[in-house]
């Protein structure tokens, strides 16, 4: 791989920062979840809930839209509804945000309004330089940094190396590989 694609790559894989765009307290939401668990696995960066409502987040302080977060952003993880979705993305692009993961559904798998919605949001991110994961995704794991946005539970540092494209397949094999003991290096 290129260095330049290797420096595009890294606020996805080794973000110093993330924000979580539809954070919320409900401990049944996305939202909810894409805080509690880079707080509990240790994630080494900075996390900034972003919610419009909410002083606090999972004990962190809130803000309401990206762009009001004092420090550089390099990640954010979006779970606002797929319609407000686009505005989210325009958000990050005004703060300089470098990546996204898009957990929201309700875009191309839905059919062709929810794919003209998809095509508008890859627009915005890549008018933006914002490289995304998603939509319609459960998140990613990166042991550089201890991040996961993924995973009820964080799997443990080791020597095996492992990309997967389906999330059910993914966190069935984690599951499976932190029963037996076995560990993953950083990606």
């Amino acid at each position: 791989m290129s260095k330049k694609i290797v420096a595009e790559l890294r606020p996805l894989f080794e973000p110093k920062s993330i924000a979580i765009i539809g954070a919320s307290n409900a401990p049944e939401k996305w939202g909810n979840w894409m805080v509690a668990r880079p707080v509990n696995s240790g994630y080494r960066g900075h996390i900034y809930p972003i919610n419009p409502k909410d002083k606090e987040v999972f004990g962190l302080k809130a803000y309401p839209r990206v762009f009001d977060v004092p420090g550089p952003v390099d990640l954010a993880i979006i779970t606002v509804p797929a319609p407000a979705v686009p505005d989210a993305m325009q958000d990050c692009v005004k703060k300089g945000v470098k990546a996204g993961v898009v957990i929201t559904a309700g875009f191309a798998e839905t059919g062709a309004r929810g794919k003209a919605l998809q095509d508008e949001v890859v627009k915005i991110a890549q008018k933006g330089r914002i490289r995304i994961v998603g939509p319609n995704g459960m998140g990613i794991w990166s042991s550089a940094v201890r991040l996961n946005a993924a995973f009820l539970f964080t799997p443990q540092a080791g020597g095996i190396s492992f990309l997967s494209q389906s999330g059910t397949m993914g966190g069935y094999l984690l599951q499976t590989a932190d029963n037996k003991g076995y560990g993953f290096m950083p990606s």
